[in-house]
C-alpha cells in the first residue's frame, strides 16, 4: 500500500514538472548546472596535484591507445605520428588535443588526411599524364591527344597548388602546439612521401614531362617549374601552345613557388633535425630509429609583416641633434668617441648617441666640467666625427665610473648576442628573446631601433622599439626589454622610458607580454605584469594571433612633467590659393594643386578652360572636397587665420612686397595633408638624406611600382592611406599641368622595382601666380628623421634633383584623370646631413 502511494506520488510530481514548464524550474535547473560546474572546478583545483595526475593517467592512456588504433586504421604515416606525439608534450591539456585529432580523422577531415588525399590525387594525375605521353609517341601530332594533354597539364597544375596549400595547412596546425618552443632556428616539418620531402620531389618529378615529346608543342622552362607557368607566357615559336591562367590562380601559384623555393634553400643547409632541437630545448625523447628528413618551415608570423629580404644594416646616427641629453636637468652630455678607422681603413667616425644617468651625486664635478665646454669646442668635436657604422664603436669608450649610459646598439653586436643568450627564461618567453625573430621584426617594422644600458662598458639591459601603426597618435612599441639582473628590471626600465620620452614625441609606449604555460595555466607572467603596473603601465587589451598565441598589451602615457619634442610628419603638405587685388610673383618655383584650384573655382571664375572642365566633372559626380577649407575673410581675419594654421608661413610670406590683399574680402582654398610612407628606411648618399624603399621577393607585397613613360621612369609609392599614392620622376624642364597629364597618360605597365629606390628628403617653399588676382602658396616637406632611427648607405636607384613629386587620390583621379598635387624639387630644397 505504501509502495503504491509512493509510486503514484512520484508519477504526479513528474507529470507536474513536465506539464507546468515553470520558468522558475528552468532557471533553477540552469543555476544548478552552473553550480555543479563550479563545484567540480573548485574540487579539481583543491585536489592534490599528484592525485589529479594519477586520476588523469587512465584516461590519457585510453585516449592514446585509441589514437593509435585510429591512426592504424587510416594508415597515417609514421612521421606525422612522431610529430604529433612531440607536439603533445608542449600542450598542458593534451587529452583535448588527442580527442580532437581522433574526431577529425574519423570524419576524414584532419590536416594529415587532406595532405594524403592531395598527394595521392596528384600522383595519379602525374601517372596518367606520363602514360598519355606514351600514347602521343605512337600518334604524334594527334589533335585529340594534344587537347587531352592540355587538360591533364591544367589538372596537374591545380592539384600541385592544392598539395602545397594542404601541406602548409598541416604545418600551421602542428605549429600551434609548438608555439611555446623557443629556439633560434625553425622547426623541421617536412611532408615525407616515399622517404623524400614531397615539396622537393615536385621540382624533380616533372622533368620527364618537360623533356618529353610535349616539348615540341609547349615551351617549357629549363628551370624547375612544377606549376607549368612558362607555357602560359608568349612563346618564341608561334606554333607552340600557350595556356591562359587567371590572375587569382597566378597569385596562388606565386605563393606556392615561394614556399617551394624556401624549402629547397633550407634543405641544402646543414640544419638541426627535430630530434636534436627537441632534446636541446624541451628534453623530449624521440626514437632515433624513426628519423625525420631535414627541411624547415618558419613559425607563422605575428600580425602583418612584409617579405623584405634579410640584410645586415649598418646603422647611422643623427648629426643634427647634438647633445640630446643636455635638455634634461640631471643628465650629462653625451660622450663623443675617438676617431676610428672602419673595416676598409678609411677614417669616418661617428658621434655616439648616449645619455648618462647618475645614481648618486658623486659625479657632479664631472658633470659641471662637461657642461662648461664652450660651444666652439663642442662644434669642433662634432664636426670631426662623421658617420660610420656603429658596429665599430661599441668598445671604444671605457668608463671607470658607475653611471648608466643609454646608447644605440645592434642585434649583431657580440655583447647583445651574449646578453640574449644568457637572459632569464621569463624574459625570453615574455618577449620572444630570439635574435632571428628580433632581427626580422627590426627589418619589417618602421622606425626600428635598439637601445642598450651600459655601465663600465657592460651591457646591463636591452630594449627594442618600433613605431606602432596608429593613425590617432604617435605610439612606440617596446617589443623587447630584458636585464642582465632581474632585480634591476624596474630601475633600468625607468631609465630607458625616460630616455625615450625625451628624444621622441610619442604620446604612449606599449609593451606586449606573450602568454606561455605556467603551472598548467596559459597566461602572461604575473611578476613582470605586477612590476609594470607599479611603474604606471595599464592593461590595454589581450590579442590573439591564433588559438595558441596571444599576448597582453600594457601601455604607459607620457608624464605631464616631461615636455614633448616637436613632432614631424613623414609627408607634410600645405597648399593654399587665395584672391588678391594684384601681385607680381614670378613662376620660378611653381606648384599645382588641382584639388584646391577646382575648389576655389566653385566660388570664383578662374578663366581657365581646363580648370573649369575638371571642376564641372567633379561637381557632376558630386565629389566631396574633403580636407579643404573654402572661406571668405576680411584682410585682417585672413592674416590671423593663415598665421595660425599655415605652419612656417613666415618663411614664404609674400604680402609685404609682392602681393596686395583686398581689404574687403579674401577668398581662400586651403588644404593641409599628412601622410606616412608605407615602408621606408632612412639612408644617406653624398651628404644628402634619403627615404629608402626596399625591393620585395613577393610581388603581392610590393609597395613601390615603376612604369615607363617614353624615356622617363615614373615611380608610384604607396602611403599609409590605401586610396592615396605618391609619384616621383626626374624632370629637368619647366613643368605644367598639360605636361604632367601627358607623362602620366603615357605610363605603361606597372612592375615592382628590381632595385632599392631612394628619394631625397626636401623642404619646398613655393609661390605661384595663377592670374593677376589669384596666387598660390605651398610648403611641402618630407623632413622626417627620428633621433634614434638608423641611417643606411644608399645603394640602388637614387632619384636626383630636379624631380617631380606628386600626390594621387584614387577617387579624385578616377573623375579627373589627374593627380591632386604636384611640384618640382630642386637641389636647394634637398636636406643635407
Amino acid at each position: 500500500m505504501f509502495e503504491q502511494q509512493f509510486i503514484e506520488n512520484r508519477k504526479s510530481k513528474q507529470e507536474q514538472v513536465i506539464n507546468t514548464k515553470s520558468r522558475h524550474l528552468i532557471v533553477m535547473n540552469q543555476l544548478k548546472k552552473k553550480e555543479d560546474n563550479w563545484n567540480n572546478r573548485f574540487y579539481v583545483l583543491n585536489q592534490n596535484k599528484n592525485e589529479s595526475v594519477d586520476k588523469q593517467k587512465p584516461k590519457q592512456i585510453n585516449n592514446t591507445s585509441k589514437l593509435l588504433e585510429v591512426q592504424d586504421y587510416y594508415n597515417i604515416p609514421e612521421f606525422h605520428r612522431q610529430l604529433f606525439l612531440m607536439c603533445l608534450q608542449t600542450v598542458p591539456k593534451n587529452n583535448q588535443a588527442i580527442q580532437f585529432e581522433i574526431e577529425e580523422m574519423q570524419q576524414k577531415k584532419s590536416h594529415i588526411q587532406l595532405c594524403m588525399q592531395a598527394v595521392e590525387a596528384r600522383e595519379k594525375c602525374l601517372s596518367f599524364l606520363i602514360n598519355h605521353i606514351q600514347q602521343l609517341l605512337d600518334y604524334p601530332g594527334d589533335e585529340q591527344l594534344l587537347q587531352k594533354s592540355a587538360e591533364l597539364i591544367t589538372h596537374l597544375r591545380i592539384l600541385s597548388i592544392n598539395v602545397v596549400e594542404q601541406i602548409i595547412g598541416w604545418r600551421q596546425y602542428l605549429m600551434k602546439f609548438l608555439v611555446n618552443i623557443h629556439s633560434e632556428e625553425s622547426i623541421s616539418l617536412p611532408y615525407i612521401y616515399l622517404r623524400e620531402n614531397y615539396l622537393i620531389k615536385m621540382r624533380k618529378d616533372i622533368q620527364y614531362i618537360t623533356s618529353s615529346i610535349l616539348s615540341n608543342y609547349y615551351q617549357f622552362s629549363i628551370k624547375p617549374d612544377p606549376f607549368f607557368v612558362a607555357i602560359t607566357k608568349p612563346a618564341e615559336d608561334s606554333n607552340k601552345i600557350v595556356q591562359f591562367i587567371s590572375k587569382p590562380l597566378l597569385k596562388r601559384i606565386k605563393n606556392c613557388e615561394v614556399i617551394i623555393q624556401e624549402e629547397a634553400l633550407q634543405i641544402s643547409k646543414d640544419d638541426k633535425s627535430i630530434y636534436n632541437q627537441a632534446n636541446s630545448k624541451d628534453q623530449i625523447k624521440m626514437s632515433p630509429e624513426k628519423a625525420i628528413h631535414p627541411g624547415r618551415i618558419r613559425p607563422p608570423k605575428r600580425q602583418e609583416q612584409s617579405q623584405n629580404q634579410k640584410r645586415i644594416i649598418y646603422k647611422q646616427n643623427d648629426h643634427n641633434n647634438e647633445l640630446l641629453s643636455n635638455q634634461a636637468q640631471n643628465l650629462v652630455p653625451k660622450n663623443i668617441p675617438l676617431r676610428q678607422p672602419n673595416k676598409q681603413g678609411s677614417v669616418t667616425p661617428q658621434k655616439q648617441n648616449s645619455v648618462k644617468v647618475t645614481p648618486n651625486d658623486s659625479n657632479n664635478k664631472q658633470q659641471a666640467q662637461q657642461q662648461n665646454l664652450s660651444q666652439s669646442e663642442q662644434k669642433k668635436q662634432i664636426s670631426v666625427h662623421a658617420a660610420v657604422p656603429f658596429i665599430e664603436q661599441q668598445n671604444i669608450i671605457v668608463d671607470d665610473d658607475d653611471t648608466f649610459k643609454v646608447k644605440k646598439c645592434q642585434l649583431i653586436d657580440q655583447k647583445v648576442i651574449d646578453h640574449l643568450n644568457n637572459i632569464n627564461e621569463d624574459f625570453q618567453k615574455c618577449w620572444r628573446g630570439e635574435i632571428q625573430l628580433m632581427q626580422n621584426q627590426y627589418d619589417q617594422q618602421d622606425d626600428s631601433f635598439c637601445l642598450g644600458i651600459y655601465q663600465k662598458d657592460q651591457l646591463l639591459a636591452l630594449g627594442q622599439c618600433y613605431l606602432d601603426q596608429s593613425l590617432q597618435e604617435r605610439r612606440l612599441m617596446l617589443s623587447h626589454f630584458s636585464t642582465k639582473d632581474p632585480q634591476q628590471f624596474q630601475e633600468l626600465l625607468k631609465i630607458i622610458l625616460k630616455f625615450i620620452w625625451e628624444i621622441d614625441p610619442c604620446q604612449e609606449i606599449r609593451m606586449s607580454l606573450y602568454h606561455y604555460n605556467q603551472n598548467d595555466s596559459f597566461q602572461a607572467n604575473k611578476e613582470i605584469t605586477a612590476k609594470l603596473k607599479e611603474l604606471g603601465f595599464k592593461w590595454k587589451v589581450v590579442q590573439s594571433v591564433n588559438s595558441e598565441t596571444r599576448f597582453t598589451v600594457m601601455a604607459i602615457r607620457r608624464p605631464s612633467d616631461i615636455d614633448q619634442p616637436k613632432q614631424f610628419d613623414p609627408i607634410f603638405l600645405q597648399h593654399l590659393y587665395l584672391t588678391c587685388d594684384q601681385n607680381c610673383i614670378q613662376n620660378k618655383e611653381s606648384f599645382t594643386s588641382l584639388y584646391c584650384l577646382t575648389t576655389l573655382n566653385t566660388k570664383i571664375d578662374l578663366d581657365d578652360e581646363m580648370i573649369n572642365q575638371y571642376k564641372d566633372s567633379l561637381v557632376q559626380a558630386q565629389f566631396g572636397f574633403k580636407g579643404i577649407k573654402l572661406q571668405e575673410h576680411s584682410q585682417n581675419d585672413f592674416n590671423i587665420y593663415i598665421n595660425q594654421y599655415f605652419e612656417g608661413f613666415e618663411q614664404i610670406n609674400p604680402f609685404n612686397s609682392e602681393v596686395t590683399l583686398s581689404s574687403d574680402k579674401v577668398i581662400s582654398s586651403f588644404c593641409k595633408e599628412c601622410y606616412k610612407w608605407s615602408k621606408c628606411k632612412l639612408a644617406q648618399h653624398q651628404r644628402l638624406i634619403y627615404n629608402g624603399f626596399q625591393t620585395v621577393s613577393n610581388i603581392d607585397n610590393a609597395k613601390v611600382l615603376m612604369s615607363e613613360s617614353g624615356n622617363l621612369k615614373v615611380y608610384l609609392i604607396s602611403s599609409d592611406q590605401s586610396s592615396t599614392s605618391i609619384f616621383v620622376f626626374e624632370y629637368n624642364e619647366e613643368i605644367t599641368l598639360q605636361k604632367v597629364q601627358l607623362i602620366l597618360n603615357q605610363c605603361g605597365v606597372q612592375v615592382p622595382i628590381d632595385q632599392n629606390l631612394y628619394v631625397p628628403q626636401f623642404i619646398v617653399n613655393s609661390k605661384v601666380k595663377v592670374s593677376n588676382n589669384v596666387i598660390g602658396l605651398g610648403r611641402f616637406s618630407t623632413a622626417y628623421r627620428p633621433k634614434m632611427v638608423d641611417i643606411q648607405s644608399a645603394q640602388g636607384y637614387i632619384i636626383k634633383p630636379p624631380f617631380i613629386f606628386g600626390i594621387i587620390n584614387d577617387d579624385f583621379n578616377e573623375i579627373t584623370g589627374m593627380p591632386n598635387l604636384f611640384f618640382q624639387v630642386q637641389d636647394i630644397h634637398c636636406l643635407q646631413l
